[in-house]
């Protein structure tokens, strides 16, 4: 049997997001933490609109231009999360398969000989 001296190496760079799930996102887990932080904004806003006490003059448009403007910097922030997302998995999967293809040309290395 020859033995494949950088396998060990390559199968942990391969395998090292799907296995810790640590920097891999899928756009599930984007469109997820969207929700998360409209949930939470909603919330803020309600709590802010009970509150009476509040002593700073601000009008309602100046909130709404507020809340606008943070909106689009996390729709902005979650667009580009997305795209490298897409493009790792893309360059993973791509990866994968040229590393089968290689792998399964090496002598010895798959059960049928080849």
């Amino acid at each position: 049997h020859r033995i494949f001296p950088y396998y060990d190496q390559l199968t942990s760079i391969y395998a090292k997001d799907r296995a810790t799930r640590k920097d891999a996102q899928t756009s599930a887990d984007i469109v997820e933490e969207i929700d998360v932080e409209d949930v939470a904004t909603a919330n803020n806003l309600e709590e802010g609109n009970n509150y009476h006490g509040c002593e700073d003059d601000v009008s309602l448009d100046e909130m709404d231009v507020s809340a606008t403007q943070s909106q689009l910097e996390n729709i902005r922030t979650i667009g580009l999360e997305l795209s490298r997302s897409i493009t790792s998995e893309k360059v993973l999967q791509e990866s994968a398969q040229k590393l089968y293809k290689v792998l399964c040309e090496i002598e010895g290395l798959t059960e049928d000989g080849h």
